[in-house]
């Protein structure tokens, strides 16, 4: 079920497409492990990788 103040989007047949937004981005938190600071560093440097081979020469990372 959709909870109260978010929205999980759905095909024609009712099934979720897998975009969630805002209170029902909640579920995906709840359902996704913490990644280690390893892994963490690890994705980090595989997706600085990856944006350095598109020509992403700045990157900015701001949290809440």
């Amino acid at each position: 079920p959709t909870p109260q103040g978010g929205e999980i989007l759905r095909d024609r047949h009712g099934e979720p497409l897998g975009i969630f937004k805002d209170q029902a981005l909640d579920l995906i938190g709840r359902a996704v492990p913490v990644p280690s600071s390893g892994q963490r560093d690890s994705a980090l440097a595989r997706a600085l990788r990856h944006g350095a081979s598109l020509g992403v020469t700045a990157t900015a990372f701001m949290s809440a």
